[in-house]
């Protein structure tokens, strides 16, 4: 009798360990399907922060302004400071899917996130303590988890594939 109050009292367990792992897995391969980097992207090109209470960029410097009107950005407009010079950073936004992490690979963008330098503080992503996205891209996120609950609630269906040993 001992070795089956053993064996089913390892199920929760298992099963804790099997739901944890898949539904990480799956709310990560929804947000990526979700297009989150795409909308991040999206809201920065329009000028607008991600950063719930942050909205629009602080406006560009004069000395930049007038590179603009000088020419030396062709294409480049004074508005909406959208931090699009030549594309390199924006396309930098990474979503690593094994491991569910959101970064920009470009040091450029750490630098307008954090004000540093010369460059004004613009908030790129809620990476400080009480920051959070955006309304909008909290419901990407919300959507991208409830797919993933859904998901997995399909998957553990096949509960009975959890092996039971008598001994």
């Amino acid at each position: 009798m001992a070795g089956f109050k053993k064996a089913f009292t390892n199920i929760g367990k298992d099963l804790s360990k099997r739901v944890e792992r898949g539904l990480k897995q799956s709310y990560w391969n929804e947000l990526y399907k979700s297009g989150l980097v795409d909308t991040i992207v999206g809201f920065i090109r329009k000028g607008v922060s991600v950063v719930q209470g942050e909205g629009r960029f602080k406006e560009y410097s004069d000395g930049y302004i007038k590179a603009i009107k000088d020419k030396r950005y062709p294409g480049k407009k004074r508005s909406p400071v959208n931090l699009t010079q030549s594309g390199d950073m924006l396309s930098s936004l990474k979503f690593q899917k094994s491991d569910g992490i959101l970064k920009f690979t470009s040091p450029l963008a750490q630098y307008h996130n954090d004000g540093e330098g010369n460059l004004p503080e613009r908030r790129l992503l809620p990476n400080r303590d009480g920051e959070r996205f955006n309304p909008r891209v909290r419901k990407v996120l919300r959507d991208s988890l409830a797919a993933a609950v859904k998901k997995q609630a399909r998957s553990l269906g096949n509960i009975g594939s959890i092996r039971f040993k008598f001994k």
